[in-house]
């Protein structure tokens, strides 16, 4: 026998040897693969919804594995959670790696979790303590969020402001457009009695919110009245009854933190004035000297602080 032919006779014997033993004598073995996906392609879902996964499983010989055995985990199932038959739970807007293994192999994908649709309102920044008139230090501001407490940034929502608690006025923008879901109270005003109030946030289809209490306070000096007119006498001598002059903020509350001094002057009708002038304290001016010098006859007077409209007799 030639050497060539017998090297043809110990190659057919390895093959048979081989195919004889349960070898592949034209394949050889390659490692199992998992592959994970889902039916739409890319891995997202909104919160509160679910997005089931399909797994491929292949043997060493390349060949699709029927009904194999899978076991499903979630990296982070404070995100998403996933079932023993690979459904997707999603809670929590963020992502997640969701991993499939069988025959000692792990595939993975990643799974994207989206807010859901806006469902309710909630503060994140609570109104503070202001005075009547004035516009808040912190504006405050609220979220749109969905049913499981995600803030939906997509969201574009007209939220309205009213009183929770208190009476007065609301002014400024009382309404605003939430953007990246949030909406932005920076230029409100609030006027009213002082003492404690609160506010409600709405928008259409949205489960409302009210704040916190907060204290309103007197605001600045906005006119002038009198808790007591000048009375009985007053010629050549003080009146009996001096004036005494509250100074008011523009919701009627008595001005406490307004330092103003308030001073009398003759309109018309000749003379002078006496004590004619007092610097207000705690927003009230109480007159002591208060008169008039001059002949007798008919006068007018007013009392008038700066910025504020004179308040005659």
């Amino acid at each position: 026998m030639t050497r060539a032919v017998c090297g043809r006779v110990l190659t057919l014997a390895a093959l048979l040897l081989a195919a004889a033993c349960g070898g592949d004598p034209v394949a050889p073995d390659v490692a199992p693969t998992v592959t994970v996906s889902s039916g739409g392609g890319a891995a997202s879902v909104t919160a509160g919804s679910t997005l089931p996964l399909s797994v491929r499983v292949t043997d060493k010989r390349a060949q699709v594995v029927t009904s194999p055995p899978v076991v499903w985990s979630s990296s982070t199932p404070t995100v998403a959670v996933v079932s023993p038959d690979g459904i997707v739970t999603a809670t929590t807007v963020g992502s997640t790696t969701i991993s499939a293994t069988s025959l000692g192999v792990t595939g993975t994908t990643t799974v994207t979790v989206t807010p859901g649709a806006p469902a309710k309102l909630v503060v994140r920044t609570q109104p503070v303590d202001v005075a009547s008139g004035l516009s808040f230090s912190t504006a405050p501001v609220v979220e749109v969020r969905d049913a499981l407490d995600n803030l939906v940034t997509t969201a574009s929502v007209v939220v309205s402001v009213s009183f929770a608690t208190g009476v007065g006025t609301i002014g400024g923008v009382t309404s605003v457009t939430s953007v990246q879901g949030l909406a932005t109270f920076s230029l409100l005003v609030i006027s009213g009695p002082i003492g404690p109030h609160s506010l409600s946030f709405s928008a259409t289809g949205l489960t409302p919110v009210n704040t916190a209490a907060f204290s309103l306070s007197a605001g600045p000096a906005a006119s002038l009245a009198f808790r007591l007119s000048p009375a009985g006498g007053g010629l050549n001598a003080p009146f009996i009854t001096q004036p005494v002059i509250d100074v008011i903020d523009n919701a009627g509350n008595l001005a406490t933190n307004a330092a103003v001094t308030v001073t009398a002057s003759i309109v018309t009708g000749g003379g002078a004035l006496t004590g004619a002038s007092v610097q207000a304290t705690n927003g009230v001016a109480t007159f002591t000297n208060f008169g008039i010098t001059g002949n007798g006859g008919s006068r007018a007077v007013s009392f008038s602080a700066p910025g504020l409209l004179p308040l005659p007799i």
